[in-house]
């Protein structure tokens, strides 16, 4: 792991009473690879903060077990060659959306190798677009050439040894993270790298739509602080993808049932990045009246850009423009 990345975990596990962060925290920790790390925050967020996502993920803990042996088998198989077979059993947990980096890695490797350039470049598109470069881009210019230092890389990769990683914390007081002792490390040679620059992005809509999902379940039973944390971490891992104007709109929209001052600002973002937005004409009112009580002479300014046809459009908005502020 880069020490952008390492960093980054670490600023997510600060505030110890923060569920969300600490939830994401032990989600990127599983993508790098971190199992026993990962195990120990989850545990920590549920014997802490009582979380019930945290103890969902706890619960749901054996998947990775099965994803360590998977990956184990998948890579003997590459290393005699079968390909097929073992891009068959790495692409179960890509559909799945349950992927490392090294099994992202591994299931190039198998692409590439089965000559199977069409679904390379998709994949390769994708993870780029999630702001993860795996650097296999220059291969591409290469199709017809054989990789042997792909080949020597994946020779040399150890297997691992499952029960090292399903290991309960005996912390009760404090998040304490750590490097593994050496021999408990998962030991990938081609993922020693600093390829992935942009931490936020590189689960991308994975990461985000499990956020947003946790925060919409805050929302709607009105728990609007555990929202707006869920919403903002999603919101600062947000990608392009389809769920980017839910998340910021419902962002705009808990911070304003808080009374945030940031309110405005989500509401300001959403405006000018979705005109055409499912939420648009709402957050236009919404954000209207947060200028108006503020006495802010632009609020007439988003009230007529309202759609005249819009339910949005009433008559409170008709006489308070009207009237001017």
């Amino acid at each position: 792991m880069d020490s952008k990345s390492y960093n980054r975990i670490l600023n997510l596990i600060k505030d110890k009473e923060n569920p969300a962060a600490l939830n994401a925290a032990g989600v990127l920790l599983i993508f790098y690879e971190y199992f026993e790390e990962a195990y120990a925050i989850l545990n920590f967020n549920f014997d802490a903060n009582g979380d019930e996502f945290a103890k969902k993920y706890l619960k749901e803990f054996w998947l990775i077990k099965e994803y360590i042996k998977d990956f184990n088998r998948a890579l003997e198989l590459a290393n005699k060659k079968d390909y097929r077979y073992a891009q068959k059993i790495l692409e179960f947990y890509y559909n799945k959306g349950l992927m490392t980096i090294s099994g992202f890695k591994l299931f190039m490797i198998c692409l590439f190798k089965r000559r199977r350039f069409k679904e390379f470049r998709r994949v390769n598109e994708e993870i780029k677009s999630l702001g993860f470069d795996i650097d296999f881009d220059k291969y591409i210019q290469h199709l017809n050439f054989k990789i042997k230092s792909l080949l020597f890389t994946s020779s040399i990769i150890p297997s691992v040894l499952v029960g090292a990683y399903i290991v309960k914390s005996n912390s009760k007081t404090e998040v304490v993270y750590r490097d593994l002792p050496q021999e408990k490390q998962i030991v990938y040679k081609y993922v020693e790298d600093d390829s992935s620059k942009r931490l936020k992005d590189v689960l991308g809509s994975q990461l985000e739509s499990s956020l947003y999902k946790n925060g919409l379940k805050m929302y709607k039973n009105k728990r609007y602080d555990e929202a707006y944390n869920y919403f903002k971490l999603a919101y600062e891992f947000t990608s392009n993808s389809y769920i980017k104007q839910h998340t910021l709109f419902l962002l705009a929209k808990v911070s304003k049932n808080l009374k945030r001052d940031d309110a405005v600002v989500y509401y300001k973002e959403y405006v000018r990045e979705f005109k055409y937005g499912c939420y648009y004409d709402e957050a236009l009112y919404d954000l209207f009246f947060l200028l108006y009580e503020k006495g802010q002479v632009e609020a007439k300014e988003y009230a007529n850009m309202i759609d005249r046809r819009s339910i949005f459009f009433n008559n409170k908005i008709k006489r308070i423009i009207g009237g001017g502020i």
